[in-house]
């Protein structure tokens, strides 16, 4: 299970993906309405 959901797959929301990574995070989950990240 996700502990962080993050909304939009941006800059700012893959940005925020990757720092959550590195600070520990296990598997935060990037939701996107588009079928492509952008």
């Amino acid at each position: 299970m996700a502990r962080s959901v993050i909304l939009g797959a941006g800059v700012a929301g893959l940005a925020a993906a990757y720092h959550l990574q590195r600070l520990g995070e296990k598997d935060p989950l990037v939701l996107e309405k588009n079928p492509y990240p952008g």
